[in-house]
């Protein structure tokens, strides 16, 4: 008999989407320093390897290599040809474990550190995507088995950001209490606060006011004050999404802050602005595909499941 039709994605697709959610390079750019290849032309070589990897459950072996070390370059150039994807996929869980997480400890942490770290995060989700989808697969029809690998991925970054805090609580150091801080929030006048608007407000609180009246220059130059104004307060309200090289030129600003301990790192503040345009990203998304109710149940799951680990996971 021939297997029922899938509608859940590939595993070069869900590839694709972690990229654009953490911040696609949609303009050819400025090339990167690894033999002028750009960002831009990374990102088109990482489409074509996913849609390479076709309709098949889980991409080849060398494919999903290709994609996870085009993954790598993309957000750090120096790691171009260094085949990461290789070192990680041979350890075994505990080793990428124990290889990565005493790196978070590290308070002078570089910006290659980071993106090994994001690198061994994609694998694990990747590896789980699929050992999961054949399971929804045999128990669901389609248009059902698609809400459910939503509903579990959302389950599964939850509870895989708790255990992370949960062994290394310096990682919310200088941050907003919880895990929880950055979800979508609904205002008294009935619009929505979405994650990278409270991202921007925890770095405003801490700058210096001249930095702070620079931060919309910064993230759209422009020589008119005005416009960069404009595009930044429409970013604040929803209305679009910085890209990484946006987000890239915000870490590398000499930032002056209120005091001296209110200082953020590069790093940190790197991954702090791409979680929260991974976490709007996603949700806007599950609202477009599904509907509004459903971005809505994933994150009141969110804020339950954060709560019950809140002794261990602040």
């Amino acid at each position: 008999m021939n297997a029922r039709p899938s509608s859940l994605p590939t595993t070069g697709q869900v590839l694709g989407v972690l990229v654009e959610c953490l911040g696609e390079s949609k303009g050819k750019g400025v090339a990167n320093g690894t033999k002028g290849q750009t960002k831009w032309a990374i990102h088109k070589q990482i489409q074509r390897l996913a849609k390479q990897s076709g309709q098949s459950k889980g991409a080849a072996g060398e494919i999903k290599g290709a994609l996870i070390d085009g993954v790598a370059a993309l957000f750090d150039a120096s790691l171009k040809g260094q085949l990461v994807s290789g070192k990680i996929l041979k350890m075994n869980f505990q080793e990428r474990v124990m290889s990565a997480l005493p790196r978070l400890h590290g308070g002078n942490s570089s910006e290659k550190r980071f993106t090994v770290r994001l690198i061994f995060w994609i694998v694990y989700f990747i590896d789980h995507h699929e050992w999961l989808c054949p399971q929804l697969d045999a128990a669901h029809e389609p248009d059902i088995a698609l809400r459910e690998w939503v509903r579990h991925t959302a389950h599964f970054c939850t509870n895989t950001l708790a255990d992370t805090v949960r062994a290394n609580p310096s990682l919310l150091d200088g941050l907003p209490r919880g895990i929880s801080w950055n979800l979508p929030s609904k205002q008294l006048d009935g619009t929505v606060k979405w994650p990278l608007c409270h991202g921007f407000e925890w770095l405003q609180g801490m700058l210096a006011d001249q930095s702070r009246e620079e931060l919309p220059a910064i993230v759209f130059p422009n020589d008119e004050k005005s416009r960069s104004l404009m595009c930044f307060n429409r970013m604040m309200r929803g209305g679009g999404l910085p890209g990484l090289d946006k987000i890239e030129k915000v870490v590398r600003h000499q930032w002056q802050f209120k005091d001296d301990g209110a200082t953020i790192s590069p790093e940190k503040l790197k991954a702090v602005l791409l979680w929260c345009r991974a976490l709007q990203f996603a949700l806007k998304s599950v609202e477009k595909h599904f509907d509004f109710n459903f971005m809505w149940e994933l994150v009141d799951w969110h804020k339950r499941a954060a709560a019950s680990n809140v002794s261990a996971a602040v």
